[in-house]
C-alpha cells in the first residue's frame, strides 16, 4: 500500500478523534465552569436565606407571638428566600422556580432547641377555594379532600399529596438506658429532663429544666431581711460576682404633642420576663405598645389581678435553701416585698428600678444543677473537670454526640425518603469536622442540592450558613460592651477585653447581646423612625474599629479593665440567658 494511502487513512481516523477530544475538553471546561458557578450560587443563596431568617428574628417583640408556629413561619420564609435566590441566579423565574425543588432533597435548620427539616413528604390534601384559601366548616374545622373529591374534617381520610413542607421539629434528645428518663438538649447548657420513673413512659411524671452550672463554692450576701444583694461563686477558674443591676435603653415614643421622640428609660423584667420601662418623672412603670406608653394601674393592691411584681430570692444559710419573694412594682404597695404566696409582707419598700435577672439565673441554675446531680448520671454531675461551659467536658461532648446523631439520622432518613420517590440516588454527603463545629455551636442552615445536570456530570454539594444575630441563642462570643455612666465619652461598642475601650474612673462597662446594637425601626401608620437601643443625644454607638471591624487586633485590656469586662460579662450572659429561657420554654 502506498504511503499516500496510509496518510489518507490516518487523517480520516485522526481528524474525528481530534474533533471528538476537542469537543470533550470543551464540555469538561464548561462542566467545571458550571460547577464553580453552582457552588457560588448555592453559597450566596444560603447566606441570603439565613439573613432573611435573622431579619424576622433579630428583634424581641412582646406584641407579636414568638411561639413555635411563628418559628415555622420564619423558617418557611427563609426557605422561600433560598428558592427564589437560587432560581433567579440560575435564570429560573415565576412559577418555574418551583422546579428547582426537584434537586433539593432537604434543607435543615439546626435551631437552639432542635432540628427543623424542609423536605418532601406525603401530607393530607387541603380543600381550597378559587383563591387558594383553605376551607373550614361552620365549626372552624379544616376541610380536607378525600380521594373521591368530597370534603372531610378527618385528616386520616384525606387524599395524600407529595410536597415539600417544614416538618415537625425534632428535639435533640435521648432516652437514658439505665432509667426511664428522657433528656432534651440545646446548643448551650440548658437541658430539659423528663422523668417517668413511676410511670414507665405511660405519662410524664415530672419535668425539670434549667441551666447546668458548676459551683465550686458559693457565698451569698443578703440584706437584713435576707433579700439577696450579691451572689458570688467560684467556677474553678475565677470568682463570678452578681449584683442587682440598673438597666436602660433608648426607645422611640410619642410625646405629649403627638410627635415621635427618642428617650432613654431604665427597665426591669417582671416575674413573667416582660420588659417594663420606668418613668422617673412620675415614678411609674409602663409597657410599650405601638410607640405609646401604657402605664401600669396604680389603683390596685397586692393580690389584685392588675398588680405586677418582679421576683428574686431569699436565702436560708443553715438549710442552704432559697425561697421566692416578690416586689410590688405598681399600686398602693409599690416597692414592698412579699413572700412567695404574695400574702405576707417581709420587707419595706426599696428601690424598684433594680433588676435581679442575673442573680435569678444563677440561683435557679444552682437549684437545677443540684437536682440533676441527684439523678446519679455521670455527665449531668457538674464538677471542676466536667464544667458545662467547657467545650471539652464530658457533658459537652456527650451533648454534641447526641445532637450530631439526631441531625445525621434524621437528615439521612429525609434524603433517603426523597431518593425512594426519585430516579436519582440522593445520599447524605459526609460533613467535615469543621462543618460540625459550626453546626453544633450556632443556629445554622444546611442546604443540599443534588442531581442537577451541569454538563458531563450531575452537581452534588451542600452549603452551611450560620446565624449570629437571632433571638434563638445567646452566644457568649456575641455579647457586646459599652461604657456606662453620666460622664462616659466612649462612643463605640466593643468585644470582650478590647483595649480600645475608654472606661475611666467612675464609669463602668455593661454588656448586652449583639442584636441590640443593630439599627432598629419604628413603624406605625405614617410615622417612621430609625434608632439605636444604646444611644442618646450625646453618644451614638458605633462598632469599634479595632475589635469588630479588623480581625488582626490582638492588644488586651489592662487588669482593671479586664475586671470590669468580667463583671459585665457575668451579668450580661446570665441576664440574657434568663430572659431567653422563657421564650425557649414557650417554643418546644
Amino acid at each position: 500500500m502506498k504511503l499516500q494511502n496510509f496518510i489518507v487513512i490516518f487523517i480520516i481516523i485522526l481528524i474525528p478523534l481530534i474533533l471528538f477530544f476537542g469537543y470533550y475538553m470543551n464540555l469538561e471546561k464548561e462542566t467545571i465552569k458550571n460547577q464553580t458557578a453552582c457552588d457560588m450560587r448555592l453559597i450566596q443563596s444560603t447566606k441570603q436565606a439565613i439573613q432573611a431568617f435573622e431579619v424576622n428574628t433579630v428583634k424581641w417583640n412582646k406584641e407579636y407571638s414568638s411561639l413555635a408556629d411563628s418559628k415555622r413561619r420564619d423558617i418557611a420564609a427563609s426557605v422561600n428566600t433560598f428558592i427564589t435566590s437560587i432560581s433567579n441566579s440560575m435564570g429560573i423565574t415565576g412559577m418555574a422556580k418551583e422546579s428547582i425543588l426537584t434537586y433539593v432533597p432537604a434543607i435543615a435548620y439546626t435551631m437552639y432547641d432542635g432540628l427543623y427539616i424542609y423536605s418532601p413528604t406525603y401530607v393530607p390534601k387541603l380543600s381550597t377555594n378559587e383563591n387558594g384559601v383553605t376551607k373550614v366548616d361552620e365549626n372552624g374545622n379544616i376541610l380536607y379532600l378525600k380521594p373521591d373529591g368530597t370534603e372531610t374534617i378527618q385528616m386520616s381520610e384525606a387524599q395524600k399529596e407529595y410536597k415539600h413542607v417544614v416538618r415537625t421539629p425534632i428535639p435533640y434528645s435521648e432516652k437514658i438506658e439505665s432509667k426511664p428518663i428522657v433528656i432534651n438538649y440545646t446548643i448551650d447548657n440548658y437541658v430539659r429532663i423528663i422523668d417517668c420513673t413511676n410511670n414507665n413512659f405511660s405519662r410524664v411524671a415530672k419535668v425539670q429544666e434549667g441551666y447546668l452550672t458548676f459551683f465550686k463554692n458559693k457565698t451569698i450576701t443578703t440584706s437584713s431581711n435576707k433579700i439577696i444583694e450579691q451572689f458570688k461563686f467560684n467556677n474553678g477558674n475565677d470568682d463570678v460576682i452578681l449584683n442587682p443591676e440598673t438597666l436602660s435603653e433608648n426607645i422611640v415614643v410619642y410625646n405629649a404633642s403627638g410627635e415621635l421622640e427618642e428617650v432613654i428609660h431604665s427597665y426591669i423584667y417582671d416575674e413573667n420576663k416582660e420588659k417594663l420601662y420606668y418613668n422617673q418623672t412620675n415614678n411609674q412603670f409602663f409597657r410599650l405598645s405601638k410607640g405609646r406608653r401604657v402605664y401600669l394601674d396604680e389603683n390596685c393592691n397586692v393580690g389584685d389581678y392588675n398588680c405586677k411584681y418582679k421576683k428574686t430570692y431569699t436565702y436560708d444559710r443553715t438549710r442552704d435553701k432559697f425561697s421566692t419573694i416578690y416586689q410590688v412594682i405598681n399600686g398602693q404597695d409599690k416597692g414592698k416585698w412579699y413572700n412567695g404566696a404574695k400574702t405576707n409582707q417581709i420587707a419595706d419598700a426599696s428601690d424598684i428600678t433594680m433588676d435581679y435577672s442575673a442573680i435569678n439565673y444563677y440561683v435557679e441554675s444552682y437549684q437545677f444543677t443540684e437536682y440533676a446531680k441527684g439523678l446519679n448520671i455521670d455527665f449531668l454531675k457538674m464538677t471542676e473537670s466536667n464544667n458545662s461551659e467547657d467545650p471539652n467536658s464530658l457533658f459537652s461532648r456527650h451533648k454534641k454526640n447526641i445532637m450530631r446523631e439526631t441531625i445525621t439520622n434524621n437528615l439521612r432518613m429525609a434524603i433517603s425518603s426523597y431518593a425512594a420517590n426519585s430516579s436519582y440516588n440522593y445520599v447524605l454527603p459526609v460533613l467535615t469536622e469543621i462543618d460540625w463545629d459550626q453546626i453544633l455551636n450556632n443556629v445554622s442552615m444546611i442546604t443540599f442540592v443534588q442531581g442537577l445536570p451541569i454538563g458531563l456530570k450531575y452537581y452534588n454539594n451542600y452549603a452551611i450558613a450560620i446565624s449570629t444575630e437571632n433571638k434563638e441563642y445567646v452566644n457568649p462570643k456575641e455579647i457586646y460592651y459599652i461604657v456606662d455612666g453620666t460622664n462616659a465619652v466612649d462612643t463605640s461598642y466593643h468585644r470582650l477585653n478590647c483595649a480600645s475601650i475608654d472606661c475611666r474612673t467612675g464609669n463602668s462597662i455593661k454588656g448586652y447581646r449583639n442584636t441590640e446594637f443593630t439599627m432598629h425601626t419604628f413603624a406605625n401608620a405614617d410615622d417612621f423612625a430609625y434608632y439605636y437601643m444604646h444611644a442618646n443625644d450625646v453618644l451614638q454607638r458605633y462598632a469599634c474599629y479595632n475589635c469588630l471591624i479588623t480581625s488582626y487586633y490582638k492588644e488586651t485590656a489592662s487588669d482593671r479593665i479586664r475586671i470590669e469586662y468580667k463583671y459585665a460579662y457575668n451579668h450580661a450572659i446570665a441576664r440574657e440567658r434568663y430572659v431567653s429561657a422563657y421564650y425557649y420554654l414557650k417554643t418546644i
